[in-house]
Protein backbone atom coordinates (compact mmCIF):
# COMPACT_ATOMS: atom_id res chain seq x y z
CA UNK A 1 0.00 0.00 0.00
CA UNK A 2 3.35 2.27 0.59
CA UNK A 3 3.71 2.01 -3.24
CA UNK A 4 5.08 5.35 -5.19
CA UNK A 5 6.30 3.41 -7.99
CA UNK A 6 3.45 1.25 -10.40
CA UNK A 7 4.84 -0.81 -13.45
CA UNK A 8 3.27 0.26 -16.44
CA UNK A 9 2.86 -1.86 -19.36
CA UNK A 10 4.99 -1.08 -22.51
CA UNK A 11 1.96 0.56 -24.81
CA UNK A 12 0.73 2.45 -21.50
CA UNK A 13 4.05 3.65 -21.04
CA UNK A 14 4.45 4.86 -24.70
CA UNK A 15 1.03 6.79 -24.74
CA UNK A 16 1.97 8.45 -21.84
CA UNK A 17 6.14 9.83 -23.24
CA UNK A 18 4.43 10.69 -26.67
CA UNK A 19 1.90 12.65 -25.12
CA UNK A 20 3.92 13.92 -22.55
CA UNK A 21 6.88 14.79 -25.71
CA UNK A 22 4.06 16.51 -27.37
CA UNK A 23 3.83 19.66 -24.34
CA UNK A 24 0.62 17.65 -22.67
CA UNK A 25 -0.09 16.51 -19.16
CA UNK A 26 -0.76 12.88 -18.91
CA UNK A 27 -1.51 10.06 -15.81
CA UNK A 28 -2.69 6.84 -15.94
CA UNK A 29 -6.11 6.85 -13.83
CA UNK A 30 -8.72 5.12 -12.33
CA UNK A 31 -9.15 1.63 -11.79
CA UNK A 32 -6.10 0.64 -13.26
CA UNK A 33 -4.20 2.47 -10.44
CA UNK A 34 -6.25 0.98 -7.76
CA UNK A 35 -5.90 -2.81 -8.85
CA UNK A 36 -2.06 -1.93 -8.89
CA UNK A 37 -1.58 -0.26 -5.40
CA UNK A 38 -3.79 -3.29 -4.41
CA UNK A 39 -1.37 -5.67 -5.97
CA UNK A 40 -3.85 -6.66 -8.37
CA UNK A 41 -3.77 -6.89 -12.26
CA UNK A 42 -5.26 -4.09 -13.97
CA UNK A 43 -7.74 -5.11 -16.40
CA UNK A 44 -7.45 -1.90 -18.43
CA UNK A 45 -5.31 1.24 -18.54
CA UNK A 46 -7.06 4.70 -18.94
CA UNK A 47 -5.12 7.69 -19.76
CA UNK A 48 -6.12 11.08 -18.68
CA UNK A 49 -4.43 14.20 -20.39
CA UNK A 50 -4.68 18.11 -20.82
CA UNK A 51 -4.17 17.34 -24.56
CA UNK A 52 -7.84 17.44 -26.53
CA UNK A 53 -9.49 15.33 -28.84
CA UNK A 54 -8.43 16.63 -31.85
CA UNK A 55 -4.97 16.24 -30.92
CA UNK A 56 -4.72 13.10 -29.51
CA UNK A 57 -6.47 12.19 -33.28
CA UNK A 58 -3.10 13.87 -34.68
CA UNK A 59 -0.21 12.29 -32.62
CA UNK A 60 -2.28 9.16 -33.10
CA UNK A 61 -2.80 9.48 -36.82
CA UNK A 62 -1.02 6.49 -37.46
CA UNK A 63 -3.00 4.19 -35.56
CA UNK A 64 -6.12 2.75 -35.28
CA UNK A 65 -8.31 5.20 -33.63
CA UNK A 66 -12.03 4.35 -31.82
CA UNK A 67 -14.14 7.79 -31.72
CA UNK A 68 -17.42 6.71 -29.96
CA UNK A 69 -16.49 8.79 -26.70
CA UNK A 70 -15.19 11.84 -29.04
CA UNK A 71 -17.36 14.24 -27.60
CA UNK A 72 -16.98 13.36 -23.98
CA UNK A 73 -13.27 13.89 -24.71
CA UNK A 74 -12.71 10.25 -25.03
CA UNK A 75 -10.28 8.87 -28.16
CA UNK A 76 -9.10 5.53 -27.80
CA UNK A 77 -6.19 3.80 -29.82
CA UNK A 78 -5.64 0.34 -30.60
CA UNK A 79 -2.07 -0.94 -29.78
CA UNK A 80 -1.66 -4.59 -30.15
CA UNK A 81 -4.84 -5.60 -30.28
CA UNK A 82 -6.07 -3.58 -27.18
CA UNK A 83 -8.01 -0.53 -26.74
CA UNK A 84 -6.62 2.15 -24.49
CA UNK A 85 -8.75 4.95 -23.88
CA UNK A 86 -7.38 8.69 -23.36
CA UNK A 87 -9.60 10.94 -22.35
CA UNK A 88 -9.24 14.97 -21.70
CA UNK A 89 -9.61 16.64 -18.44
CA UNK A 90 -12.56 17.78 -17.92
CA UNK A 91 -16.06 19.18 -16.03
CA UNK A 92 -19.42 17.64 -16.72
CA UNK A 93 -22.68 19.14 -16.70
CA UNK A 94 -25.86 18.39 -15.74
CA UNK A 95 -27.06 14.79 -15.73
CA UNK A 96 -30.49 15.25 -16.92
CA UNK A 97 -31.18 11.57 -17.73
CA UNK A 98 -29.07 10.42 -14.46
CA UNK A 99 -26.64 8.31 -16.60
CA UNK A 100 -24.73 10.90 -18.35
CA UNK A 101 -23.68 14.30 -18.68
CA UNK A 102 -25.09 16.53 -21.36
CA UNK A 103 -22.04 18.09 -21.81
CA UNK A 104 -18.61 18.55 -20.71
CA UNK A 105 -16.28 21.51 -20.73
CA UNK A 106 -12.79 20.84 -21.24
CA UNK A 107 -10.78 21.94 -18.87
CA UNK A 108 -6.31 21.90 -18.31
CA UNK A 109 -6.77 21.15 -13.98
CA UNK A 110 -6.12 17.14 -13.33
CA UNK A 111 -7.57 18.60 -9.63
CA UNK A 112 -10.65 19.12 -11.37
CA UNK A 113 -10.83 15.68 -13.73
CA UNK A 114 -10.20 13.92 -10.52
CA UNK A 115 -12.76 15.67 -8.58
CA UNK A 116 -15.93 14.81 -10.61
CA UNK A 117 -15.19 10.85 -10.47
CA UNK A 118 -17.19 8.52 -8.57
CA UNK A 119 -14.95 7.00 -5.74
CA UNK A 120 -11.74 8.01 -4.18
CA UNK A 121 -10.37 4.80 -4.91
CA UNK A 122 -10.91 5.51 -8.31
CA UNK A 123 -9.98 9.08 -7.89
CA UNK A 124 -6.10 8.50 -8.10
CA UNK A 125 -3.59 9.17 -10.99
CA UNK A 126 -0.44 7.72 -11.78
CA UNK A 127 2.65 9.46 -13.78
CA UNK A 128 6.46 7.73 -13.93
CA UNK A 129 8.54 10.53 -12.01
CA UNK A 130 5.29 12.02 -10.05
CA UNK A 131 4.54 9.25 -8.58
CA UNK A 132 0.94 8.82 -7.11
CA UNK A 133 -1.55 11.73 -7.52
CA UNK A 134 -4.11 10.84 -4.53
CA UNK A 135 -5.76 14.35 -3.76
CA UNK A 136 -8.79 12.73 -2.05
CA UNK A 137 -7.78 10.23 0.45
CA UNK A 138 -8.30 7.00 -2.14
CA UNK A 139 -4.76 5.14 -0.53
CA UNK A 140 -6.05 5.58 2.82
CA UNK A 141 -9.80 4.46 2.24
CA UNK A 142 -7.81 1.28 0.48
CA UNK A 143 -5.48 1.09 3.63
CA UNK A 144 -9.24 1.34 5.67
CA UNK A 145 -11.11 -0.90 3.07
CA UNK A 146 -13.45 1.63 2.01
CA UNK A 147 -15.91 2.72 -0.39
CA UNK A 148 -16.30 6.40 -0.36
CA UNK A 149 -17.55 8.72 -2.94
CA UNK A 150 -15.86 11.99 -3.65
CA UNK A 151 -17.88 14.76 -2.73
CA UNK A 152 -21.46 14.76 -1.53
CA UNK A 153 -22.45 11.33 -2.18
CA UNK A 154 -26.02 12.34 -2.89
CA UNK A 155 -24.96 14.62 -5.68
CA UNK A 156 -22.57 11.67 -7.16
CA UNK A 157 -25.70 9.28 -7.41
CA UNK A 158 -28.04 11.68 -8.01
CA UNK A 159 -25.42 12.39 -11.77
CA UNK A 160 -25.43 8.75 -12.25
CA UNK A 161 -27.39 6.30 -10.82
CA UNK A 162 -25.76 3.25 -11.99
CA UNK A 163 -22.79 4.40 -9.41
CA UNK A 164 -25.19 2.89 -6.71
CA UNK A 165 -24.74 -0.18 -8.47
CA UNK A 166 -20.75 0.00 -8.87
CA UNK A 167 -20.41 1.22 -4.80
CA UNK A 168 -22.06 -2.19 -4.05
CA UNK A 169 -19.94 -4.12 -6.77
CA UNK A 170 -16.67 -2.67 -5.32
CA UNK A 171 -17.94 -3.57 -1.59
CA UNK A 172 -18.73 -6.66 -2.82
CA UNK A 173 -15.60 -7.95 -5.43
CA UNK A 174 -13.11 -6.24 -2.71
CA UNK A 175 -14.53 -6.54 0.32
CA UNK A 176 -14.84 -3.27 1.27
CA UNK A 177 -17.14 -1.59 3.79
CA UNK A 178 -19.42 1.16 2.44
CA UNK A 179 -18.72 4.97 3.70
CA UNK A 180 -21.66 5.55 5.80
CA UNK A 181 -22.70 8.67 4.60
CA UNK A 182 -22.16 6.79 0.77
CA UNK A 183 -24.36 3.82 2.10
CA UNK A 184 -26.97 5.98 3.06
CA UNK A 185 -27.18 7.67 -0.12
CA UNK A 186 -27.48 4.80 -1.95
CA UNK A 187 -30.04 3.76 0.10
CA UNK A 188 -31.99 6.93 -0.44
CA UNK A 189 -31.12 6.95 -3.55
CA UNK A 190 -33.16 3.46 -3.81
CA UNK A 191 -36.21 4.81 -2.13
CA UNK A 192 -36.23 8.32 -4.27
CA UNK A 193 -39.54 8.93 -5.83
CA UNK A 194 -41.24 6.42 -8.37
CA UNK A 195 -41.06 8.72 -11.36
CA UNK A 196 -37.68 9.10 -11.04
CA UNK A 197 -36.04 7.14 -13.79
CA UNK A 198 -32.25 7.11 -13.40
CA UNK A 199 -32.87 5.47 -10.05
CA UNK A 200 -35.76 3.14 -11.27
CA UNK A 201 -32.96 1.65 -13.48
CA UNK A 202 -30.32 0.47 -10.74
CA UNK A 203 -33.41 -0.51 -8.98
CA UNK A 204 -34.24 -2.97 -11.55
CA UNK A 205 -31.11 -4.97 -11.72
CA UNK A 206 -31.76 -5.80 -8.07
CA UNK A 207 -35.24 -6.98 -8.63
CA UNK A 208 -34.99 -9.04 -11.98
CA UNK A 209 -30.84 -10.34 -11.82
CA UNK A 210 -29.76 -10.08 -8.14
CA UNK A 211 -32.38 -12.05 -6.36
CA UNK A 212 -32.07 -14.75 -8.77
CA UNK A 213 -28.35 -15.31 -6.80
CA UNK A 214 -29.44 -13.67 -3.45
CA UNK A 215 -28.43 -17.02 -1.36
CA UNK A 216 -26.07 -18.41 -2.97
CA UNK A 217 -24.61 -15.09 -2.99
CA UNK A 218 -24.93 -14.79 0.49
CA UNK A 219 -23.20 -17.39 1.55
CA UNK A 220 -20.11 -16.02 -0.21
CA UNK A 221 -17.31 -14.28 1.94
CA UNK A 222 -17.32 -11.42 -0.86
CA UNK A 223 -21.09 -11.11 -0.11
CA UNK A 224 -21.11 -11.44 3.47
CA UNK A 225 -19.04 -8.41 4.04
CA UNK A 226 -21.33 -6.17 1.93
CA UNK A 227 -24.22 -6.03 4.41
CA UNK A 228 -25.43 -2.81 2.29
CA UNK A 229 -25.83 -5.02 -0.75
CA UNK A 230 -28.14 -7.26 1.25
CA UNK A 231 -30.14 -4.80 2.52
CA UNK A 232 -30.21 -2.98 -0.85
CA UNK A 233 -32.30 -6.17 -2.09
CA UNK A 234 -34.72 -5.74 0.24
CA UNK A 235 -35.69 -2.69 -0.86
CA UNK A 236 -36.80 -2.99 -4.61
CA UNK A 237 -40.26 -2.53 -5.95
CA UNK A 238 -41.58 -4.40 -9.54
CA UNK A 239 -40.23 -2.14 -11.70
CA UNK A 240 -39.64 -2.47 -15.44
CA UNK A 241 -37.05 -0.62 -17.83
CA UNK A 242 -35.54 -1.26 -21.12
CA UNK A 243 -33.29 -4.48 -21.67
CA UNK A 244 -30.89 -2.04 -22.28
CA UNK A 245 -30.24 -0.70 -18.99
CA UNK A 246 -30.89 -4.50 -17.41
CA UNK A 247 -27.47 -5.87 -19.41
CA UNK A 248 -25.72 -2.64 -18.50
CA UNK A 249 -26.65 -3.54 -15.01
CA UNK A 250 -25.47 -6.90 -15.73
CA UNK A 251 -22.09 -5.86 -16.72
CA UNK A 252 -21.51 -3.95 -13.78
CA UNK A 253 -21.48 -7.26 -12.20
CA UNK A 254 -19.35 -9.29 -14.43
CA UNK A 255 -17.66 -10.67 -12.34
CA UNK A 256 -17.27 -14.31 -10.38
CA UNK A 257 -20.10 -14.59 -6.68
Amino acid sequence: MSRDTIRLPHDAYRLLQTLRAAGHSAYVVGGCVRDSLLGRLPGDWDICTSARPDEMKALFCSQRLILTGEKHGTVAVILHGKPYEMTTYRLDGSYRDHRHPDNVQFVDDLAADLARRDFTINAMAYAPGEGVIDLYGGRSDLAARVVRCVGTPADRFAEDALRILRALRFSAKLGFALDPATAAAAVAGSECQQQDKGHKNARYFFHHFAPSRTKKAAATPSVSKCPALIHYLGLINNLTVTDSVFNTARKLFAYKW
